[in-house]
């Protein structure tokens, strides 16, 4: 489900307000060309105080520095199934 989709690239403010307004679940934020960050949770990201950079840690740690000019959607993705199969005897 795309959950914003705007002309052009987003401001830091529509990003923040974006963010703050999801659910807490995965996300994917498409940038450039063919490129997407995957967000496990709306909390592994920040955005800077300037409004121009979006920070993006995955499980590990790692680091995903955006610039928010080459955003222009949000993606909301559905979580991760979690499905208990009963293991063959």
């Amino acid at each position: 489900m795309i959950v914003a989709d705007i002309l052009g690239a987003m401001t830091g403010t529509e990003l923040k307000s974006q963010l703050h307004e999801l659910p807490p679940g995965p996300l994917t934020v498409p940038v450039a060309e063919k490129v997407a960050v995957e967000v496990l949770r709306t909390d592994f990201a920040m955005l800077s105080p300037s409004g121009q950079t979006l920070a993006v840690y995955n499980v590990r740690g790692a680091l995903n520095l955006i610039d928010v000019d080459s955003t222009t959607r949000i993606l909301r993705r559905a979580p991760a199934s979690k499905v208990w199969r009963n293991p063959k005897p």
